[in-house]
């Protein structure tokens, strides 16, 4: 008899267990369920208002930024446009207005009407209540009323404020990223390292594997917080027999083996202490090869490196190797200093500011071996950042999904 009452106190014990392990199981798959949803509801959020600019041209956009955020750990997409716009308003709201209704729980959240120098502004918010999606600011180029009483010479209010104020957008909008990357490290003087160690935002600085001078560059540039490290790795260019190039120690050629190929990025990982990730130096015909960046990044991404395409050919397989296997990439965008010129420095810098501002980030690519490349970025900081941009490691604005081919 005591067997059986023993045996029979068991029963609901194990029923409790399943019922717990079952409870577990089924809020594990809820939260994995809303968390793709508010991915869900922010891509279709965007993807209804996206309609309604089907037909504007790209020179009415000022500044497009997507990104993607989180709210209680759970991904959702975000767009932010800065745009002209000369079509009736009221029109395009009750589009909106109609086509969210479609939407639960996203709506139009915010709507404000000001007057910048003469012309209307519109800033909008859409979204849930707790979570914008989508904002907007749209410009016309329509003379408001206030702006044709000045000009009439009417009586206007003592109190009529006519004055732009581009406060209220620079604390809406998100900011553009732009990611400096200084190549060559460990090629140039000490002088000129102390030099760049002065800047004081975030810069990416990469440096040559298997120098002499390799550790004590990394060594440097990790005291500074506001610098980060990856390797400038050695990379096979096109016809340099021909062409007397020297060769760096520790170059990839493509006639290596696969077994070569990762011995040398070992020994190029393990002279660069504190190393994030890699850049390609010269490699026209290395990144070119499918075959050799193949090995090159599935060895990266065993070592959860990321890759920087510096893209110095056009027919770089790089960047799209990376996104298809599945290693964290990026592109470069400018190189600062082919002409080593203030002048010409100070060109390729604006140029990558106005790409920034239009894309929403940029990287561009300088030489720790020239002058003049940290003497315009020191002279230009302030005034970036003064535009609404910040300055940001590479790493922090890499691609993870694959291109669309």
């Amino acid at each position: 008899m005591a067997r059986r009452k023993k045996k029979s106190s068991a029963k609901p014990l194990i029923l409790t267990f399943v019922f717990l392990t079952l409870t577990f199981i089924f809020l594990l798959l809820l939260y994995f369920h809303s968390s793709s949803s508010l991915f869900l509801l922010s891509e279709t959020t965007i993807r209804n208002i996206d309609k309604s600019f089907e037909n504007i041209s790209d020179s009415d956009i000022l500044l497009h930024i997507e990104q993607v955020n989180y709210y209680n750990k759970k991904a959702y997409k975000y767009v932010y446009k800065r745009m002209r716009w000369n079509k009736p308003i009221e029109q395009l709201k009750k589009s909106w207005s109609q086509s969210l209704k479609r939407i639960p729980f996203v709506q139009i959240q915010y709507w404000k009407e000001e007057n910048v120098g003469g012309k209307t502004e519109y800033l909008v918010k859409i979204g849930t209540r707790n979570i914008i999606f989508y904002q907007l600011n749209l410009i016309s180029s329509k003379k408001t009323s206030v702006y044709e009483e000045i000009n009439t010479n009417k009586s206007l209010p003592e109190k009529q404020n006519v004055v732009e104020d581009k406060t209220i957008y620079e604390e809406q909008k998100p900011k553009a990223k732009l990611a400096i990357v200084i190549d060559d490290v460990g090629a140039e003087p000490l002088s000129l390292t102390k030099l760049f160690l002065k800047f004081p935002e975030k810069i990416t600085f990469a440096i040559f594997p298997l120098l002499d001078t390799s550790k004590d560059r990394a060594e440097r540039i990790h005291k500074h917080s506001n610098f980060s490290i990856i390797i400038h790795q050695p990379m096979e260019p096109i016809h340099y027999k021909e062409r007397h190039i020297r060769l760096q120690a520790g170059v990839l050629l493509t006639n290596m083996s696969q077994q070569e190929i990762i011995q040398t990025l070992q020994k190029s990982i393990n002279s660069v202490p504190y190393a994030l990730g890699m850049n390609n130096h010269q490699g026209s015909a290395g990144t070119s090869s499918k075959r050799m960046m193949d090995i090159v990044l599935k060895y990266l991404k065993t070592r959860n490196f990321f890759f920087l395409d510096s893209y110095t050919i056009a027919q770089s397989v790089g960047y799209k190797e990376a996104s298809l296997i599945g290693i964290p990439y990026s592109k470069r965008d400018v190189f600062l200093d082919n002409i080593n010129t203030e002048e010409a420095v100070q060109k390729k810098l604006n140029e990558l500011v106005k790409l920034a501002l239009k894309k929403g980030q940029a990287v561009g690519i300088g030489h720790m071996t020239k002058r003049s490349t940290i003497n315009i970025l020191l002279k230009n900081v302030n005034k970036i950042k003064k535009q609404n941009i910040e300055f940001v490691f590479v790493k922090d604005i890499l691609h993870t999904k694959p291109l669309v081919q």
